[in-house]
């Protein structure tokens, strides 16, 4: 039954999430105890931009194209607490863009439509230094966390009619609109004097949601005001 499916699936997904959630706190207090705390460290505000796509094929399950390449943009706040590990957090608008049919078993035309969306997502990671060198100039942190992403709006276009743009209402069960990653990747970091932070990241992500186990790959690029 299809509430039975979406009830096991949730279970899953909370059990990986909780395991997860294990597993990064053991990194974090072995971390601390080889490391120890040190002196504050600098935080930085600033905008992102980047992009992202799936890396599990080009079809889903369905024999439908995935999304192509996903473009991001948004505000980030990093925080280093200690000169060993710091906190990133962001909020981020992406759009991405599929061709696909409509699941539709007893039409009798099934034309291809290209849909569009609009996604809110927040990451946020802790984040750990890896540089040996405080004086280094250049720093990377490794990043492990997780991402929370809400499709707020979905438009399509039918590609035989070449017609205009068609506004679908969200899913009125909120969590349907909702997916769930676990992130990994690299935060490369350099400051400019004592005022400008630049930086790239190229992080992975696997949907915890839905598909679970489809990987994506991503590339930000930072730019931000030290405070």
């Amino acid at each position: 039954m299809p509430g039975n499916f979406f009830h096991s699936n949730g279970v899953l997904t909370k059990k990986i999430m909780l395991f997860m959630k294990k597993i990064i706190l053991l990194f974090l207090g072995l971390w601390f105890y080889q490391n120890g705390w040190a002196q504050k460290g600098q935080k930085v505000i600033g905008f992102n931009l980047g992009s992202v796509f799936p890396a599990g094929g080009k079809f889903d399950q369905f024999n439908q194209e995935l999304p192509d390449l996903a473009n991001i943009s948004g505000v980030f706040f990093d925080w280093n607490f200690s000169r060993q590990a710091g906190i990133s957090v962001a909020a981020n608008y992406q759009f991405s863009t599929q061709i696909r049919k409509d699941l539709c078993f007893i039409c009798l035309e099934n034309p291809d439509y290209r849909y569009y969306y609009a996604d809110l997502q927040v990451p946020v990671n802790v984040a750990l230094n890896l540089a040996r060198k405080q004086i280094a100039a250049w720093k990377t942190y490794f990043l492990i966390g997780y991402t929370f992403s809400y499709q707020a709006a979905t438009w399509r276009k039918n590609l035989e009619t070449n017609g205009g743009l068609e506004f679908l209402a969200a899913d009125p069960y909120w969590l349907n609109n909702s997916s769930h990653f676990i992130n990994v990747g690299l935060d490369i970091r350099h400051t400019f004097g004592t005022n400008f932070s630049l930086g790239i990241s190229p992080f992975a992500r696997v949907l915890l949601s839905n598909e679970t186990g489809l990987p994506y790959f991503g590339l930000n690029l930072k730019a931000g005001k030290v405070l």
